[in-house]
């Protein structure tokens, strides 16, 4: 079932492809590919425009692994989405999140540069001092 939905992912075919992913998720809930699944998922569910479903999946690998590169990277992910989606304020939380941790320095360094990114991008507002904070970590 996943290699049906990694084939239809090639052909483009992204709905088929989540369709595919979701069902294996419910038939094999602890199945040791259930990352690479969830990470196809959220791929698919970007290319089908549905931001909102991605970051429910980046969440969920987020919760799955909250101390591994691989979930902070989910998490950060995350913080992207929901920057282009419009929650600033809540995207600022996670990248301030990250950026307290303690276990991945080049997570932090790169949950700073979204942060920088986002004051600049504010309409002349002046720096978060979360953000200033994370900056000089």
């Amino acid at each position: 079932m996943f290699r049906i939905a990694e084939e239809a992912y090639k052909d483009r075919r992204f709905y088929r492809a989540a369709e595919s992913l979701r069902n294996f998720l419910v038939l094999y809930p602890g199945n040791s590919k259930k990352n690479r699944v969830l990470s196809l998922l959220k791929d698919c569910f970007l290319k089908l425009d549905r931001p909102e479903k991605a970051l429910e999946v980046s969440l969920d690998l987020y919760k799955m692994e909250p101390t591994g590169e691989f979930g902070l990277e989910s998490y950060l992910e995350a913080g992207r989405l929901l920057a282009k989606m419009g929650e600033i304020d809540q995207a600022k939380q996670i990248f301030s999140s990250i950026c307290r941790q303690s276990y991945s320095r080049a997570m932090a360094e790169k949950a700073a540069l979204e942060f920088s990114g986002i004051d600049l991008l504010s309409d002349g507002e002046e720096s978060s001092p979360e953000g200033e904070s994370c900056r000089e970590k």
